[in-house]
């Protein structure tokens, strides 16, 4: 394709986003759906003003490294911390619960394990993008249910990474021999010990001088060259590109100069992640959607029944009561978007294709499009949970107090109060 195809193409995809997006936010629609449908009404299945996604497959390759880039930096030990039991016990039974589900129903049907295995993955995952924002606008984050949330986001976005390597290994487990997969995972762990062991000092020692000569430019072409030669670098050695960003980002947040690394790489993160997700929407057929409609409702339910019962395990899991615990799994029921990245890397792989994976594509946009609606409801869910609860603390609001001091009105200094 010369130049000025691409450009066209480049030109009518970003005009179809910006069309969508505007529409979306007017109606309320997650930017992820919007971008997938913007993918859709311009791709082969829609207007046909771009006959395929493997124009833009590279612009969507590049986001979902520079996607892993800044979750690595993202990833503050400090917050894993702070969030350790809401992390490693909720987010690891809400995770490892759906995936273990969704295997035995799944091989209960007689399809091959790993193909189970796989589908679990894409299940176990919800949308950290579209949730912690609803969450955010209805200040509900401090909340008993969004802390739960917000540790099973954090484990889910860890998982990501072992999840994206586990998949060329299930891929290979029907072709390739014991020695091959234990070589190729000797070799992963090799690399990550290599990259954070060496990577961390080099990359520090680079950044500080870097960030000496305050250039914005130059602290961006830095930044963008460290994520795209440890995944290029990472990708020479067969291994996974996404894998090396994730750790060009790990080696990249100890360093001083991480959030200002944040801000510069953000906007183009948004951008061509923005294009991975019309090039995924381009590949969907919505005249294979009409003829699936049932199934894909039926789906639809089950994986709302499935993901909303293990998140109410993993809330209770944690001690909180069951009502709290049902209002975390609501709010966690739909497909994240990194399913789809999961998706498109299993396409690659032959675990999903055809059919399964235009009813993928249905059963997540149709999930991820309800969630806003609902999480702007979970408060009416948890009050109508808790109507007994707040009936008898009304009652006692009834008896007058006693032997008490109101303070109002002193500000927000932080300074100890008088005595």
């Amino acid at each position: 394709m010369d130049a000025m195809a691409f450009l066209g193409h480049s030109v009518i995809l970003f005009a179809a986003a910006c069309l969508v997006l505007l529409v979306g936010h007017r109606l309320h629609i997650p930017p992820v759906v919007a971008m997938l449908v913007a993918g859709g009404l311009v791709g082969p299945y829609g207007l046909g003003l771009i006959p395929s996604a493997h124009e833009v497959e590279i612009f969507a390759e590049i986001g979902i490294i520079l996607l892993l880039f800044v979750i690595g930096i993202e990833l503050s030990l400090d917050e894993v911390r702070r969030f350790a039991r809401l992390i490693f016990v909720g987010g690891a039974v809400y995770v490892v619960g759906c995936i273990l589900v969704v295997e035995a129903i799944v091989w209960f049907l007689a399809i091959s394990w790993t193909k189970a295995l796989f589908l679990g993955f894409l299940v176990a995952l919800s949308s950290t993008a579209i949730v912690l924002k609803g969450l955010a606008d209805e200040a509900q984050m401090d909340a008993p249910h969004g802390r739960i949330v917000v540790g099973t986001l954090l484990f889910q976005d860890i998982a990501v990474v072992p999840m994206m390597l586990a998949i060329p290994l299930l891929a290979g487990l029907g072709e390739s021999s014991g020695g091959a997969l234990a070589g190729v995972g000797l070799k992963t762990v090799a690399v990550v010990v290599a990259v954070l062991a060496g990577g961390r000092f080099a990359v520090g020692w680079i950044l500080d001088r870097v960030a000496a000569v305050r250039s914005r430019e130059l602290l961006l072409l830095s930044v963008l060259t460290i994520c795209l030669g440890i995944a290029v670098g990472t990708g020479y050695l067969g291994l996974s590109l996404s894998l090396g960003a994730f750790l060009a980002g790990l080696v990249v947040s100890d360093s001083e100069v991480s959030h200002s690394v944040v801000d510069a790489i953000v906007p183009l993160r948004d951008i061509f992640t923005s294009i991975f997700f019309m090039s995924i929407g381009m590949l969907f057929d919505p005249s294979l959607v009409r003829d699936h409609f049932p199934t894909i409702v039926g789906l639809l339910l089950i994986v709302t029944l499935l993901k909303v019962t293990v998140g109410c395990v993993a809330g209770l899991c944690l001690r909180y009561p069951w009502r709290i615990s049902l209002v975390a799994g609501l709010a966690l029921f739909q497909i994240g978007e990194f399913s789809f990245v999961l998706a498109g890397i299993g396409m690659q792989y032959g675990l999903i294709e055809g059919v399964e994976f235009q009813i993928f594509l249905a059963v997540a946009i149709g999930s991820m499009a309800i969630t806003p609606t609902l999480i702007r409801m979970l408060p009416r869910v948890r009050n109508f949970l808790h109507k007994e609860k707040r009936y008898l603390e009304e009652e006692e609001r009834k008896v007058p107090f006693q032997d008490h001091l109101i303070i109002a009105g002193y500000g927000i200094e932080d300074r100890p109060l008088p005595r």
